[in-house]
């Protein structure tokens, strides 16, 4: 293989993992018609975009009667802007991103500009033919990698006979046993990795092609042009974010502040090169399953979810606004960040069973999530008559999508409690005692009378500390039921933590009872 330095050859493989994804090779024929040195492409009923004329210089890619990108061409360069991006075909804004462009746009000198879409366009056709051939993913990729950097070399070795007229007989052998070197590398290495193969030849005419690939297969052969797709692509320009403070609420981080993830730099490099179009999030790279698991599990976290019909990601909202949040930050606030596990039907229907609610009760239901509780409730008491309270952005844009009635995001343990509500239905976070912190807390919601009733974790009930020994006593001052819940109850949630349900009913009780039940809670609370 020919000798390249390491960020040569991380950018070249880059880009052919990108190319890789393009499902066909149309995008590059009907953007080089950008340039007006091209005829413009208007076959309409090959494709879903054309591209037509807007003056002499200008030419426009439409897709469905919309611009989404214009290209101006003055003298002998060609620039681009990108006007509308959910308009134009995912593949095409990729392609063009290929070529040299941001996510806004480019310029190129025309020659390159041309160059360069043609060596994408080798490059795709190259491990087209791979798969067909019988290389199988993830590696078509590094085949046609070894392929395109062998060709350079035998390139380079032909191009060095065919000037050197004036060479010794000795350098002239030197350099046939230097070509006959790369043959032999060439023949092992397709023998050894792909299937069908049959044969490769070195041409020598240093004007055309310079490999003959033979494959088995219906006698398929393919030409290897001396074309290596090896430029810089343009970093990501997200839009200028700011870091939630460590609460997700922009408040001053507190002893239960929510905390983000950071971000490894190899998954932030593939978002980098992702496509957003609407709602849509699509991967461009051909992942290993390591890094594909990496990358799901991200966007899952941030509220994704797999259309396979699509082949994309999809979001509640826009995707170019979570991608570029988390570009801009190398930092994402993801469920399990927020805690954030959805209650299953099975135990909202034990909580729902805990509790008489009736028509016309207030329900309140703090860390409600994506409402699963709260809809629940809200069929025996009224939607009017829930109340939530959430901290994660998108289950609250959620929750107020569904008919609730809430603020923006907000902490619970911050928001100042009033004894106004007939029950309490909830599942808090549960690291670090939060569980106890919270259900405490949600008690000074409660009415006199009222009922409680909480998932929580087992840790309580075990541990030795003051705060447990402390929530364990306010648990029994109240005459709590309490229920272990069989493990596995959150699998499908993505926990596996064992789980208790706690219920209890508020007493009528007396100012001076008050006071002491207030004097437990203030020590139960020091975790």
């Amino acid at each position: 293989m020919p000798h390249q330095r390491p960020d040569e050859t991380r950018t070249f493989v880059s880009i052919l993992q990108i190319l890789a994804s393009i499902p066909e090779c149309i995008p590059f024929v009907v953007l080089r018609s950008l340039s007006t040195f091209e005829f413009p492409w208007d076959s309409s009923e090959v494709t879903e975009v054309v591209v037509r004329e807007a003056s002499d210089s200008t030419r426009e890619l439409v897709s469905g009667g919309t611009v989404s990108v214009t290209a101006r061409t003055d003298g002998g360069n060609v620039s681009w802007q990108i006007v509308d991006a959910d308009a134009a075909p995912a593949w095409y804004l990729l392609a063009l991103k290929l070529v040299g462009g941001s996510t806004h746009g480019g310029s190129l000198d025309a020659d390159t500009f041309d160059d360069r879409i043609c060596m994408l366009d080798s490059a795709w056709s190259l491990m087209q033919a791979l798969r067909t051939a019988g290389v199988e993913e993830p590696s078509v990729v590094p085949a046609a990698s070894a392929l395109l950097q062998l060709g350079k070399r035998w390139a380079s070795a032909r191009l060095d006979l065919f000037n050197d007229t004036g060479a010794t007989a000795a350098r002239t052998t030197r350099l046939e046993a230097a070509c006959g070197a790369v043959v032999e590398q060439g023949k092992a290495w397709m023998a050894e990795h792909v299937t069908h193969f049959k044969r490769i030849e070195l041409l020598d005419d240093p004007r055309g092609s310079v490999l003959r690939l033979g494959f088995q297969q219906g006698g398929a052969e393919f030409f290897v042009c001396d074309s290596e797709p090896n430029w810089a692509l343009a970093p990501e320009q997200p839009r200028k974010a700011q870091a939630r403070a460590a609460n997700g609420t922009g408040k001053k981080a507190g002893k239960f502040a929510v905390r983000p993830t950071k971000v490894k730099q190899s998954v932030l490099d593939v978002l980098a090169e992702s496509v957003t179009k609407g709602n849509q999030l699509t991967i461009a790279r051909r992942l290993s399953p390591k890094q594909y698991a990496e990358v799901n599990a991200l966007l899952i976290g941030l509220g994704g979810r797999w259309n396979t019909g699509t082949h994309a990601h999809e979001f509640a909202g826009d995707a170019r606004e979570v991608l570029s949040e988390v570009l801009a930050t190398g930092q994402a606030f993801t469920n399990k960040d927020y805690e954030f596990f959805r209650t299953t039907q099975d135990l909202v229907k034990e909580l729902m069973a805990s509790v008489p609610l009736t028509q016309g009760m207030r329900v309140l239901e703090p860390e409600a999530g994506d409402g699963a509780i709260a809809l629940a409730a809200a069929t025996k008491v009224g939607l009017e008559n829930v109340q939530c309270i959430e901290l994660m952005p998108r289950n609250v844009d959620a929750l107020k999508s569904m008919g609730f009635a809430l603020d923006e995001p907000q902490d619970f343990l911050a928001v100042e409690p009033a004894e106004v509500y007939d029950a309490v239905l909830m599942n808090p976070p549960f690291s670090n005692g939060r569980d106890a912190a919270h259900i405490l807390h949600a008690m000074g919601f409660v009415k006199p009378g009222g009922y409680l009733s909480a998932i929580a974790s087992t840790t309580w009930q075990t541990e030795q500390s003051a705060a447990a020994q402390a929530f364990r006593e306010f648990v029994a001052h109240h005459g709590a039921e309490v229920r272990q819940i069989a493990r596995g109850a959150f699998k499908e949630s993505g926990t596996d933590v064992p789980t208790t349900l706690v219920v209890m009913r508020k007493p009528m009780v007396s100012q001076a009872c008050k006071q002491v039940e207030a004097q437990v809670v203030a020590q139960a609370m020091l975790f």
